[in-house]
């Protein structure tokens, strides 16, 4: 369904109703058509419906004393909606949220929830060379136990464009916390195919905790396939 934030009149819709997309960019609303689904996508989309399904069915049986703790954690795993502003989910979204996390990074399911801790911060991310041979990205965090970078990619797009809403597939990868390099191209041929001289590609690296499900602000960083 749509999404309206309002002021003074209606600001910016987004979302989408039946076939059509709304979104909003440096002021202006956009409405497209929405595009059907290539068979890769639709592949992990029902990955995704399972993993879901598996998690929500148990919420039924970890019992009324970790539900209730579920909905006691979720005022401290802060949340953001599609405008950016803080929101907090209830007990059934941070479990669904968290463990969907877990699971899509290889780690154990959680029947209830862990203490929040501070995740590492991320002092800079860099596309260190990307042509059809490359796709490595460096990075910088500071170190904890716990913390691990993990990744998302974009479709590539033309060179100078600025979407306002970067299209990002995310990575199974998950890396060590850190001063650190990582190869990002075996993942994105098999999603995308071979990288396009010209073309330009978005990564965002993310924080993410092993132990309690946590992931941090995302930042980004472009270049250019050489």
């Amino acid at each position: 369904m749509a999404v309206a934030q309002l002021g003074g009149t209606f600001t910016a819709i987004k979302g989408k109703v039946a076939g059509t997309i709304y979104q909003g960019y440096k002021g202006q609303q956009i409405i497209r058509t929405r595009k059907s689904f290539n068979k890769g996508k639709q592949g992990a989309m029902q990955s995704q419906i399972a993993r879901q399904t598996t998690i929500a069915s148990g919420w039924k049986t970890i019992g009324d004393l970790n539900r209730a703790a579920w909905n006691a954690a979720a005022p401290s795993f802060p949340r953001y909606d599609k405008f950016g502003e803080p929101t907090t989910l209830s007990g059934y979204g941070l479990y669904l949220s968290v463990n969907a996390l877990l699971i899509y990074y290889g780690q154990p399911f959680l029947v209830a929830p862990v203490t929040p801790v501070a995740l590492d911060l991320i002092n800079s991310i860099a596309i260190s060379a990307l042509d059809a041979t490359h796709f490595d990205v460096d990075y910088d965090t500071n170190t904890t136990e716990t913390s691990s970078a993990v990744f998302a990619f974009s479709r590539p797009y033309t060179q100078g464009q600025s979407p306002g809403v970067i299209q990002f597939v995310k990575s199974q990868a998950i890396n060590a916390h850190g001063i650190a390099n990582i190869s990002l191209l075996s993942e994105y041929i098999a999603r995308f195919g071979n990288l396009i001289v010209g073309s330009k590609i978005f990564v965002k690296i993310q924080m993410f905790d092993t132990a309690t499900g946590q992931m941090s602000t995302p930042i980004t960083s472009s270049a250019v396939v050489a």
